[in-house]
């Protein structure tokens, strides 16, 4: 998934990123930067997870790990 679809997705919900960052406790600039993927917060990709209705690895394809063949 894109950056941009992660936060179209998050706005079709009706989450902004300060919204976002004003619920979890973190600041606007951190939640930016995980929905970007510059930076990693585990929780924070469960929560934009959770909100889209889609699995982390499916919201975060970057830091999927490749299954065992």
């Amino acid at each position: 998934m894109t950056v941009n679809e992660r936060k179209g997705l998050l706005l079709a919900k009706g989450y902004t990123l300060r919204q976002l960052a004003r619920e979890y406790g973190r600041s606007h600039t951190l939640v930016s930067s995980v929905i970007r993927g510059v930076s990693r917060s585990r929780p924070l990709e469960k929560r934009v997870a959770a909100i889209i209705g889609r699995p982390v690895h499916e919201v975060f394809p970057e830091y999927a790990t490749p299954s065992a063949a």
